[in-house]
């Protein structure tokens, strides 16, 4: 119920002007709000839909039995990377904010360990000194 209640949360969030954001950029007018966050709406409906129909696909009629098996299994993270794509398509006159995107920093470069809680939290339980 937590992660429901989390989700439904950041979906309503999608509607609002983000924190430690200028409220006179393009993106925060609220004609781009509400796109926003009807777009976020369509995402995550089409994930859920889909995801769950494909955990079904065993009882297809349509397709080999190779592939709905193979949907069946995998479905749910194929919906996700399919999903994950259709987000991009925007593209033109979108403003570069919309749809938001979760900013995550290269977990390669020097210092980026900062970012990981739990190997932070290993450095510092054994004394490890980053170099």
């Amino acid at each position: 119920m937590l992660f429901m209640q989390h989700a439904v949360k950041g979906l309503v969030e999608e509607f609002c002007i983000p924190r430690n954001e200028n409220p006179r950029l393009m993106q925060t007018l609220p004609s781009w709000r509400f796109a926003n966050g009807m777009f976020a709406q369509v995402l995550s409906f089409g994930l859920l839909l889909t995801a769950l129909r494909s955990r079904k696909a065993r009882s297809w009629r349509y397709g080999t039995g190779g592939l709905r098996s193979f949907i069946a299994d995998y479905g749910v993270s194929l919906m996700s990377l399919i999903w994950t794509a259709v987000s991009y398509i925007p593209a033109g006159d979108v403003p570069k904010g919309i749809p938001r995107r979760l900013f995550s920093p290269n977990p390669w470069s020097p210092g980026a360990y900062e970012n990981w809680k739990v190997i932070k939290a290993c450095l510092t339980k054994y004394n490890c000194q980053s170099k």
